[in-house]
């Protein structure tokens, strides 16, 4: 696991780790796939679950594979998306550690 390369003291893989450590994140970085259920095969509905049901903030990206069209996406980049994503993230993450 790249965790455990990058020397990291703890790492964990699987719908029950997720699913047991979402609910205490601040912030949630995902594809929209993760969000719907069914869009990746259906394998990640109790995932999709967790995430809609954590009070953490949610910053998906509009990456799916069920033709679901994003208003307003258009045109952008994969590298856009990510800088805007990160943009969000910083400003979620800052007014989580001011609360």
């Amino acid at each position: 696991m790249a965790i455990h390369k990058a020397r990291g003291e703890q790492a964990a893989a699987g719908i029950e780790a997720i699913t047991t450590m979402v609910p205490t994140a601040d912030v949630i970085v995902a594809s929209l796939n993760m969000v719907l259920p069914g869009a990746m095969l259906g394998e990640v509905t109790p995932v999709a679950r967790t995430i809609l049901e954590a009070k953490a903030k949610k910053v998906l990206l509009p990456l799916n594979r069920v033709r679901v069209e994003i208003v307003g996406t258009e045109g952008l980049t994969m590298d856009t998306l990510i800088d805007e994503c990160l943009s969000r993230v910083r400003v979620a993450r800052q007014a989580t550690c001011q609360a």
